[in-house]
């Protein structure tokens, strides 16, 4: 029976709905931001509930976490967006850069934090806000491999170079923090799954 289902998937091209063979996890109270981080590099496969086809019955909850801009013109921009739609109870955005922001501005705890920004500054970014990480929250990493060159970075710029040692610092600083437990999943530019030690 299971047979005849996995060859009636493959023959329809939905290869989504069996690639989650070896792992399957829930996350749930995630902004649709998170979600769409989470998806579009495809290091993992996602089954997600539809926006468009799945009907919810009465109010729904949504999560809709603070952002942080540093550049003055898109934060004045992103404001000018959230008054016109009327948004100013839902979202915050914060004016400052995320390594200088001062954490209590933020909200107090997090299920899931998300680093992809500057991959030299990623150790950074973790220390700073994996105090605001509930105790069976995650954090994930994205772009460890940095396109194949942490693998091999032979025949590459000296800029390149300098950022893929800075990459691999802090995939060896995952994998030895007494703290965490870190699956690293080699895939598309890599991802790294960081859980906080029971």
């Amino acid at each position: 029976k299971m047979l005849k289902l996995i060859e009636r998937v493959i023959s329809s091209g939905h290869y989504s709905t069996i690639e989650h063979i070896q792992v399957s996890f829930a996350i749930s109270n995630v902004s649709r931001a998170c979600t769409h981080q989470l998806v579009r590099h495809r290091h993992m496969s996602f089954s997600q509930k539809s926006q468009r086809y799945v009907r919810e019955k009465g109010q729904f909850d949504y999560i809709i976490p603070p952002t942080i801009e540093r550049n003055e013109e898109m934060y004045k921009l992103a404001i000018s967006n959230i008054k016109e739609f009327d948004l100013e109870n839902q979202i915050t955005v914060h004016f400052s850069d995320a390594l200088e922001i001062d954490n209590s501005s933020l909200k107090e705890e997090y299920d899931l934090i998300f680093i992809d920004a500057a991959k030299a500054q990623s150790e950074k970014f973790f220390n700073k806000f994996e105090p605001l990480l509930i105790k069976k929250g995650i954090i994930v990493t994205d772009n460890l491999l940095f396109h194949g060159c942490v693998e091999n970075s032979e025949g590459q710029s000296k800029n390149v170079k300098n950022m893929v040692k800075k990459i691999d610092a802090y995939n060896n600083f995952l994998t030895n923090h007494q703290d965490f437990d870190t699956v690293f999943i080699d895939t598309g530019d890599g991802l790294a799954i960081t859980s906080r030690r029971n």
